[in-house]
C-alpha cells in the first residue's frame, strides 16, 4: 500500500470489466460528490469493450482520476491493484455497474470522524437494469445510527434478504484495516473470504441508516450468471467464515452459516453432475464435517443430532432433512 498517506482523502477503488454501458453513471456519481477530497482509482481488468478508453478519457480530464490497465485477473486482483497504489486515509469500494447518492462520501466521512470509528456503513437500495427500484435494505432498529461492536454487524446475517454484514462496497474504511489484507485472486465471492480479517482489524463501527449506495442488478453479475465451478467459491468462503466464528466462540453465527452452506451444497449436488463439480462438492463436504465436529460440543441437543447425522452421511442427512420438511 502506498506510503504517502494524504490526510482526510478518500480513495475510491472501482474495478471494471466490460461495463461500458454503466461506467459514465458510476464515475459521474463519484465526481459529483461535494465537500470531500478524493482520488478515484479506475482499474480496467482486461476489458474487451470500450471501458478502457472511457476511463482513459476521465483520467485525462480529471486530475484526481487514475486509470490502471491490467490483463484480466478478476475482481479481487483489480481491487488489490487499487489498494496497492491508493493514497487516501480512507478507502471506499464501488462496483462499476453501481453508483452512489449525492453527498454519500461526505455523510460517511462526517460520521467516521465524529464517532472515531474504524468503519462507517451506509445503507443501500437495489435497482433493476431499467432503473426501477427493486428494494431498499432495512437496517434493524437497534442498530440504526449508532456505534456498534463488529459482532453486532454480524448479527445482520439472520436477515437473509440483506447482505450488509458481509459486502465490501458501500462502506468507508480506515486504510489501516487493509494494511495486511488483500482479496483472494482467482476466487469469486471474495467479500466473504476477507470479512473475518476485516472484523479482526476493527473495534468500532458506525451504522448510518441513510441510503448512500445504489446497486444495479445487472445481467452480467456473477450472482446472476449461469452456474459454473467457481460458484462453489461461495460455499468454500463460508468454510473460512465458520471456522473464524468458532474460534471467536460465536457458535450461533457458525451454526447459521453451516446451514446456509450445506443447503447450497445439497442443492448443487442434485442439480449438477459434472465430475469436477462433484469432486469439489465432496472436498467441501469433508471440510463441513470437520466443522460439524467442532460445533457439536457447543450446541443444543437437537442440533447435535443434526450435526452428527451430517458427519455420518451427507446423503442420509439430505434424506432426513427432506423427510422432516414434509
Amino acid at each position: 500500500m502506498n506510503d504517502e498517506i494524504i490526510t482526510n482523502m478518500i480513495s475510491i477503488i472501482i474495478p471494471i470489466y466490460n461495463r461500458e454501458e454503466y461506467l459514465h453513471k458510476c464515475i459521474l456519481s463519484v465526481l459529483n460528490q461535494k465537500n470531500v477530497d478524493m482520488e478515484i482509482i479506475l482499474i480496467d481488468d482486461g476489458s474487451t469493450d470500450a471501458s478502457g478508453a472511457i476511463i482513459d478519457d476521465y483520467a485525462r480530464n480529471n486530475p484526481n482520476v487514475v486509470a490502471i490497465h491490467q490483463k484480466n485477473k478478476g475482481l479481487s486482483a483489480a481491487r488489490n491493484a487499487g489498494l496497492d497504489i491508493c493514497r487516501g486515509e480512507y478507502i471506499f469500494f464501488l462496483d462499476s455497474d453501481d453508483s452512489i447518492a449525492d453527498n454519500a462520501l461526505s455523510s460517511l466521512l462526517v460520521k467516521m470522524k465524529e464517532m472515531n470509528v474504524d468503519i462507517c456503513i451506509g445503507n443501500y437500495s437495489k435497482f433493476y437494469d431499467n432503473g426501477e427500484l427493486e428494494s431498499t435494505n432495512l437496517i434493524p432498529n437497534n442498530l440504526q445510527n449508532k456505534i456498534v461492536h463488529p459482532v453486532d454487524v454480524l448479527s445482520m446475517m439472520y436477515d437473509i434478504e440483506s447482505y450488509l454484514w458481509e459486502i465490501i462496497w458501500g462502506k468507508l474504511y480506515k486504510r489501516d484495516i487493509f494494511q495486511n489484507i488483500r482479496f483472494p485472486e482467482g476466487r469469486n465471492y471474495e467479500d466473504e473470504y476477507v470479512i473475518s480479517d476485516i472484523m479482526e482489524n476493527t473495534t468500532k463501527v458506525y451504522i448510518l441508516d441513510e441510503v448512500i449506495y445504489y446497486q444495479t442488478l445487472s445481467k452480467g453479475s456473477i450472482m446472476r450468471s449461469k452456474f459454473k465451478l467457481s460458484n462453489l467459491d461461495s460455499t468454500d468462503s463460508i468454510i473460512r467464515t465458520i471456522n473464524y466464528f468458532i474460534n471467536k466462540e460465536y457458535y450461533d453465527f457458525a451454526l447459521f452459516r453451516f446451514g446456509e452452506g450445506t443447503r447450497k451444497l445439497i442443492y448443487w449436488k442434485k442439480e449438477h453432475r459434472e465430475s469436477d463439480v462433484i469432486k469439489e462438492i465432496d472436498r467441501q463436504v469433508t471440510e463441513y464435517r470437520k466443522i460439524a465436529k467442532r460445533l457439536i460440543p457447543h450446541v443444543k441437543l437437537s442440533e447435535k443430532i443434526r450435526l452428527l447425522l451430517f458427519c455420518i452421511s451427507f446423503e442420509v442427512y439430505d434424506f432426513v432433512r427432506d423427510f422432516l420438511r414434509g
